[in-house]
């Protein structure tokens, strides 16, 4: 009888414990209202709640290739669901994703689900860069009554079929989303028609491809392989039920033509105006090919990089999948952004060769910049052009190139691969975040002489680690892309017998003309910070937990723009510090790379005067990753209550002598402290032989607030004035040249 009793009391807690999660469609799950989607809130009513759903499996379990270094087994189950409701027909907000990971653990049961499988879950409604994404309450498939996560319903039945949307109510022609148009088919099984491909871009391992594609309106979206149908050969499935151990995508190339494209509707946004609609194809069926005009590949120039006194021989591999090469035209200009300044010069074929065409490009002055395209005709008078959009482009240099030339682009929402990937260059810059304790942990370098397009970071080089922050290096390397951020692939550096410092190039994270057109990519690399563009006003954290370890800061809670940042993950797809305390997931303090100082937790409405960081770039999101936590500065709780960091102690460059820094400072070296200072700063001169100086400070918005002449040793000046933040400290000599710029802090 106790048993019996006490079998029954177990059954009723079990019922009332699922008892107290509704059940609810997907349709209403997804439900966003049209007012909510006008003013950027795509958020889902019942973000955050745990819930029941019914849905018919659109993926199958075994086609998903999602590789996670922070998941056992380093594998993401997940499947996509259709709403059951008019026989599981498509339609608007009626698809969602079931992301497989039950704190860090995957639910490996949704691998076995088939097209078709109808299942009931018990799941946690969240979010991931703006897509809803549900997890399972645990990993046992039984039944829900009982407490498990997943029953079966129905098995075997008929596949969920695709819905027909125009590209235009998704994306618009920068490849942003339209979220009053969009958002409707998130998660949902679409198909696209008559669409070209425009880019194709390749990670570093060359086993994965993602492509754009554009309609007849110019509107873009991007092609992203998130399963098996969409991986290269060089590519080893991670899904232990994959029915394939490598991939066997064949990728298109530029100018391609679908007349179908079909898969499910992902979203990776930040807002507004940054985010992304991308269809992600799971079936080799879903790629139909239309219209084949030439296709033009391996395009090389020769030499990479022309001084003023060389021609550029440009070379490409041009042929025709259903016919024969009629013409090919090289088009130059050296104003390049020019309309109709294009000359065209007849591509000849290559003797010997089937496919090979050459044409040359005259000599032009130094530090002029070339930009060039070529087009192709086939004998059905279809016509194909490399790059689709835009330019391929170079800088004619007699020293060599710079940074800026390899990373300047003039289209960024279209293209923003350097025009010098996979070519080996030899760059000069300083080193503004090292591999050296209490640091980021990677290398970058910019350029001190420019303030757009100045950085990039290093990788692969022997003994990168050994280098510090301000130390100026030569570095040879070759240029490539991984998922859009541009690094060098270092084969050689040294250093040279001097310091610099870098300046951070300051904005406002809410700043929505950044997002425009992509033109925050001028700032890929480089060190940046954020600042309020109201002096004396703080910055926010608007969103405390992103995803995956990031979190947003804007000039206000209720700015409509916001910038990621991301600390305290360090694996293969992440490279951010484990030197700063803020941490939006407590996952992270060990997860991802072992946290190396006391942790502070992210909360919304936290303010802080200046977040600085290195700009990077990856999965089509743009975030800053401070170094240390001298990079927080001015961090207090939402109440406006100082908060205190762990200490920093950071080995810096040490230069060779000191008359080399002298040397930059035409004869005057000099030091400025305390720094942070509160009511006063010096300005300690050495060899200044009564020369009058001019001080200046200037706030971060580069308005000058205060200028003072000096020709002591020692000078003091009052700050009392100032309010806490970061402002520039500016030195010049008696005819107006700058000998020296520094940061100061006024921390009161």
């Amino acid at each position: 009888m106790k048993r019996i009793l006490f079998s029954l009391a177990f059954s009723m807690i079990a019922i009332l414990t699922w008892a107290q999660y509704p059940q609810v469609s997907i349709y209403d799950l997804q439900y966003v209202d049209p007012s909510d989607l006008a003013n950027c809130n795509d958020s889902s009513s019942y973000y955050g709640d745990t819930v029941v759903i019914v849905g018919k499996v659109v993926t199958p379990g075994n086609v998903t290739e999602l590789a996670s270094s922070s998941t056992a087994g380093g594998y993401r189950p997940f499947v996509y669901l259709v709403d059951t409701t008019n026989n599981s027909s498509p339609g608007a907000f009626k698809g969602l994703q079931i992301m497989g990971v039950v704190n860090s653990s995957p639910f490996n049961d949704l691998d076995n689900l088939n097209a078709g499988d109808v299942v009931k879950m018990a799941v946690v409604v969240d979010r991931y860069y703006g897509e809803t994404q549900c997890y399972p309450i645990n990993t046992n498939t039984g039944s829900i009554a009982n407490g498990d996560a997943m029953e079966y319903v129905a098995l075997n039945q008929a596949a969920p079929t695709s819905v027909q949307v125009s590209l235009g109510d998704i994306n618009n022609s920068n490849n942003v989303n339209q979220l009053s148009t969009g958002e409707q088919w998130e998660g949902s099984f679409v198909e696209l028609t008559n669409v070209t491909v425009v880019g194709v871009y390749y990670n570093t391992a060359q086993d994965r491809v993602n492509f754009d594609v554009i309609d007849n309106n110019g509107n873009m979206i991007n092609i992203y392989d998130k399963f098996l149908a969409q991986r290269l050969s060089n590519w080893q499935t991670v899904n232990a039920q994959s029915p394939q151990s490598t991939g066997s995508f064949n990728p298109p190339t530029s100018g391609l033509v679908y007349t179908s494209l079909k898969g499910v509707l992902g979203q990776y946004a930040s807002d507004c105006n940054s985010g992304e609609y991308q269809l992600m194809p799971f079936d080799d069926s879903h790629y139909t090919i239309g219209v084949t005009p030439p296709s033009i590949t391996s395009v090389t120039r020769t030499p990479s990089y022309p001084t003023s006194s060389e021609t550029a021989d440009i070379l490409a591999v041009i042929s025709d999948y259903d016919g024969t090469v009629t013409s090919a035209t090289l088009y130059y200009s050296s104003t390049p952004n020019t309309s109709g300044s294009y000359t065209p010069v007849t591509m000849t074929l290559v003797s010997g060769s089937t496919d090979e065409f050459e044409a040359s490009i005259p000599a032009f002055p130094d530090g002029t910049t070339v930009g060039y395209y070529i087009e192709a005709t086939d004998n059905d008078n279809n016509t194909s052009v490399n790059p689709v959009t835009g330019f391929t482009s170079y800088t004619v240099r007699d020293n060599g190139p710079t940074i800026v030339d390899i990373q300047t682009v003039f289209d960024p929402a279209n293209d923003d691969a350097s025009p010098y990937v996979n070519m080996e260059v030899t760059v000069t810059g300083v080193v503004t975040a090292s591999a050296q304790d209490y640091d980021l942990g990677y290398v970058y370098i910019q350029d001190t002489s420019a303030t757009e397009y100045a950085g990039i970071p290093l990788y692969n080089g022997t003994d990168l680690w050994q280098l510090k922050r301000g130390d100026v290096i030569e570095v040879t390397g070759t240029v490539n892309e991984n998922y859009g951020m541009t690094r060098l692939s270092v084969s050689n550096y040294d250093v040279l017998d001097y310091c610099a410092h870098v300046e951070p190039v300051y904005f406002d994270p809410s700043d929505a003309t950044l997002y425009t057109d992509e033109a925050i990519e001028k700032y890929e690399g480089m060190l940046v910070g954020l600042v309020n563009p109201t002096a004396g006003t703080p910055i926010y954290i608007d969103d405390a937990d992103a995803g995956y370890g990031t979190f947003t800061l804007a000039s206000s809670m209720s700015a409509s723009n916001s910038t990621y940042s991301t600390v305290g993950r360090s694996d293969n797809n992440v490279f951010s510090s484990l030197w700063v305390s803020l941490l939006a997931d407590d996952y992270y303090y060990d997860n991802s790379g072992q946290i190396e100082v006391d942790t502070v937790m992210t909360q919304n409405g936290m303010m802080m005067d200046t977040l600085i960081g290195v700009m990077y770039y990856s999965y089509s999101q743009y975030n800053v990753f401070p170094r240390n936590n001298d990079d927080v500065i001015g961090l207090a709780d939402a109440n406006g209550n100082a908060i205190t960091l762990d200490t920093t102690d950071l080995s810096l460059c040490e230069p060779a002598d000191t008359t080399s820094v002298k040397e930059i400072l035409n004869g005057v070296d000099y030091n400025m402290y305390p720094n942070p200072a509160k009511d006063q700063v010096t300005l300690e001169f050495n060899g200044l032989s009564n020369k009058m100086l001019t001080v200046e400070f200037f706030d971060v918005a580069g308005r000058s607030l205060y200028t003072t002449q000096v020709n002591n040793q020692v000078n003091n000046i009052s700050t009392t004035s100032f309010e806490n933040g970061v402002y520039i400290v500016r030195l010049k000599d008696a005819s107006g040249n700058v000998l020296s710029t520094n940061r100061l802090i006024i921390n009161k």
